[in-house]
């Protein structure tokens, strides 16, 4: 019903052909008591490879980290991802992080 945070980004993607895109994402939380909240980014996956699939996951996790995590909002799979990208995030948080942190999504290999 009411949002109680919306939490938006916008970050250069560098494809493999070397050209540059502005991506923009988003993460909206409704209550993180209870969720829901969820998240994505304005891009057609399918058009991707895996090595720029990486790149935008990874900054786009680096983004939100600051709003995620295992003790307020943890992001779950949902279209157009698959064990390997819940890996790349739990990577790209721990690292935000400064340690090893495999419970902040669900998901995982």
């Amino acid at each position: 019903k009411y949002l109680w945070r919306e939490f938006s980004v916008r970050f250069p993607l560098r494809y493999d052909d070397g050209h540059t895109e502005l991506i923009s994402g988003y993460r909206v939380q409704h209550n993180t008591l209870r969720g829901p909240a969820k998240g994505g980014v304005q891009c057609d996956p399918s058009e991707m490879s895996q090595k720029e699939s990486e790149r935008l996951t990874r900054r786009y996790i680096w983004e939100i980290s600051p709003i995620i995590g295992p003790d307020k909002d943890i992001p779950a799979p949902d279209i157009n991802t698959n064990p390997q990208i819940m890996a790349w995030i739990v990577d790209t948080y721990s690292v935000f992080k400064g340690y090893t942190c495999p419970s902040v999504v669900t998901g995982k290999p």
